[in-house]
């Protein structure tokens, strides 16, 4: 989902709703405010490598830095 359609999608929901705050849940179920947004890099897998990753600068070599992404 691109920033525009996402940002689309909320601004339906506070139209509709009001200004509601915004909350996600863990893995107990535990609720909580949703984090702020903030830009992240995809990581380039190699050789047996199959589960999705954010590049991380400090353990991650920057010829695995991917393409730019939105981290919710």
């Amino acid at each position: 989902m691109k920033i525009s359609e996402y940002i689309e999608a909320l601004s339906d929901l506070m139209c509709k709703h009001g200004d509601l705050e915004v909350e996600t849940y863990s893995m107990d179920v535990t609720r909580y405010t949703a984090p702020t947004p903030r830009l992240r890099y995809k990581k380039i897998l190699k050789g047996r490598e199959h589960k999705a990753r954010f590049f991380n600068s400090v353990t991650d070599d920057e010829s695995r830095k991917g393409e730019k992404v939105i981290e919710i």
